[in-house]
């Protein structure tokens, strides 16, 4: 018997496998950051509104919302989430205007969910911007031979400032940075995420109790098609609906 040229499989069961696989990823980081939650810590989302930490960000608010529903938890409607977008004010025109409306769509949800959101929304100070760097001659502009340093000036250190004002406020132990960091992203963000031990398990987190902000990772072994595919099942208008019993939600 000759055999066909062209391969043959069933997609419905395909996709259900995918449904359920992503499913159980998400709630595998929602899981943990729930443990983080119930340990009486505050979560800080640094989020660009790029795909990973979109993610990062949809689970820390699951996580938040299902914590506010159990009794048992420290979560409350007068928990901060504190969510800390840097805005370098020389983003794409697209990107500038998707941030704009990701922050208005994350204030009307958690209004409507109750959670009381700390949104921090930072740009560079007019003496750092790029008009008064460049146009100014007070900077050389940056090449990959000399120096990266228009991201301290316009991420780094505004960064560097809320996490000062959120240590002050709320203690430099309670605080806990979600990052969206991926090993499958670059070997430098790789070699980032092993330098700053990004890679910990959230008990490894909890126990060790090390002074200053601490920093966890959800998804560091999420590969960029996990990611992309997770975020288009997110959501009451996903682009992919999943199964039932498999849905994401969103803001």
């Amino acid at each position: 018997m000759q055999s066909s040229p062209v391969e043959k499989f069933d997609i419905h069961s395909y996709k259900l496998e995918r449904d359920a696989l992503l499913h159980a990823r998400f709630r595998k980081v929602v899981d943990a950051l729930k443990m983080i939650l119930d340990a009486g810590n505050l979560l800080s989302i640094p989020s660009s509104f790029g795909k990973d930490s979109s993610l990062t960000l949809t689970a820390a608010l699951t996580a938040h919302v299902e914590c506010m529903a159990n009794p048992n938890s420290p979560v409350t409607k007068e928990t901060p989430f504190i969510v800390v977008h840097v805005d370098t004010l020389v983003e794409t025109v697209v990107m500038a205007m998707y941030s704009a409306y990701a922050m208005k769509a994350l204030r009307e949800y958690c209004q409507e969910q109750g959670i009381n959101l700390e949104l921090h929304h930072v740009t560079p100070p007019l003496h750092e911007q790029f008009a008064s760097l460049f146009i100014g001659a007070r900077k050389l502009p940056s090449t990959p031979s000399l120096n990266a340093d228009c991201s301290v000036i316009w991420k780094v250190s505004g960064s560097e400032n809320v996490q000062k004002q959120l240590i002050k406020k709320y203690g430099v132990n309670r605080i806990v940075s979600c990052l969206g960091s991926r090993d499958d992203e670059s070997s430098s963000r790789a070699a980032s995420i092993t330098k700053f031990d990004n890679r910990i398990s959230v008990e490894t987190l909890l126990e060790r109790n090390s002074s200053g902000i601490n920093t966890f990772a959800p998804i560091v072994d999420w590969s960029t098609s996990d990611v992309f595919d997770c975020l288009l099942r997110a959501g009451e208008q996903a682009s992919i609906v999943p199964a039932a019993g498999f849905e994401i939600p969103a803001f």
